[in-house]
């Protein structure tokens, strides 16, 4: 292996008088560098094919009843040459680390707004929202900068309360929440009652129905805001959102609002797994068999790969 290394700074390759030509800088791969002679060594004409392996067991893969087929044994050197080969299973992280989208823009909203004191009830699971307006975003009126609105909403308040739900699902396998938030001029954002977002609201701030925003917004860009996925349950969630204008006499109020969700790099929550800490080997079998049965040691609903190697007497 230490071949594989630099030696002095530079590789030395097939110019050392000691490896084969082909595994100086420019290998088969076309690559400046040490792959060059791992391109050497899998080119040797005298190695066996490679095997490929195919599935042959019954529908839905069920746990006791995995089978697998190997390609027949062939080597350059003639059919004879048969050594050994072997078995090997190994169950494979299942690998995140994207982003899932969970409410794009445009959501369809209940909302209120006739300025009146919804106190904090309205922003609980439990609250009957049926009597009040629904609308798609964006909402709001007036000339918002960033928004063309979908639904208008009532003039000359302060403040105008929105809710709706999402559906999560996997939640173990989520890290964290993404909220995106363009608003005119102010904002709250709850998730199942609880404040996950202060949008232009400093965190010390009593908040009231009638609570202007301190500054005007800016219209052009969202805020993002990173919240815990402990907010959040498996199933439906309500988000609730209040908005506050600057003041009852502002021509313009609105808000639109998406939230996506980032995946745990690694799904399962477990430690890294690797595929050479093999779960199951068959150990060397001298005498070649296409079929494999499996025993019953992989685990439901996890993803596994299996390997098969030939091997010849030269």
């Amino acid at each position: 292996m230490k071949r594989f290394a630099f030696n002095g700074g530079s590789w030395v390759g097939g110019t050392n008088g000691l490896m084969k030509p082909i595994s100086n800088d420019n290998g088969i791969s076309g690559q400046q560098g040490r792959d060059a002679y791992l391109d050497a060594l899998v080119a040797d004409p005298l190695l066996p094919a490679k095997p490929t392996i195919s599935y042959s067991g019954a529908a839905g893969f069920p746990q006791d009843g995995l089978v697998f087929t190997s390609s027949a044994f062939s080597d350059p050197q003639g059919a004879g040459t048969f050594e050994a080969m072997e078995w090997r299973v190994s169950e494979l992280n299942q690998i995140g680390g994207g982003e899932r989208e969970i409410m794009p823009g445009g959501r369809t909203w209940s909302f209120l707004d006739d300025g009146s004191d919804q106190g904090t009830a309205w922003k609980e699971t439990g609250f009957d929202d049926t009597s009040w307006d629904m609308g798609a975003a964006p909402l709001g009126f007036g000339g918002v900068t960033g928004l063309i609105f979908d639904t208008t909403t009532e003039r000359n308040i302060i403040t105008a309360y929105f809710r709706t739900t999402v559906n999560v699902s996997d939640l173990d396998s989520l890290e964290s929440f993404t909220f995106k938030i363009l608003a005119d001029d102010a904002a709250v954002i709850w998730v199942n009652g609880e404040e996950a977002v202060r949008d232009s609201f400093t965190s010390n701030q009593e908040i009231n129905y009638d609570t202007p925003a301190a500054v005007n917004a800016n219209e052009t860009e969202y805020a993002e805001y990173v919240v815990d996925a402990s907010l959040f349950v498996e199933g439906e969630n309500l988000i609730a959102v209040e908005v506050h204008n600057r003041s009852a006499s502002s021509g313009d109020m609105g808000f639109e609002v998406t939230l996506s969700a980032s995946e745990k790099l690694i799904l399962d929550g477990g430690p890294p797994r690797f595929e050479w800490d093999a779960d199951w080997e068959s150990g060397e079998l001298t005498s070649f068999s296409a079929q494999l049965d499996l025993p019953s040691v992989t685990r439901v609903d996890r993803p596994y790969r299996a390997r098969v190697r030939h091997q010849d007497n030269t």
